[in-house]
């Protein structure tokens, strides 16, 4: 499966320090596996979690498009933007 990420996300992933940026860089490309939940409301779209982050993916039938990625505390206030 092909999986794109946002400018946002790739920013985010370069923004941390290098154990956290291969910790969420393994996640992502494990995609669709992990600890996946689908978001409610939103059709074909999950979330992520790996430790304290979170990633909010669109799963079409052969690319994953990873459209935001970031803290617990911040991902959920910011509903609007998935």
């Amino acid at each position: 499966m092909n999986i794109v990420k946002s400018k946002q996300v790739k920013k985010y992933i370069d923004s941390q320090d290098k154990p956290t940026r291969t910790r969420l860089l393994s996640a992502l490309e494990d995609l669709p596996e992990g600890d996946v939940v689908p978001i409610i409301g939103l059709e074909n779209t999950y979330r992520l979690r790996v430790g304290n982050f979170r990633a909010i993916f669109i799963k079409e039938t052969d690319i994953i498009k990873v459209t935001v990625l970031n803290s617990r505390g911040e991902i959920y206030k910011r509903r609007d933007k998935l």
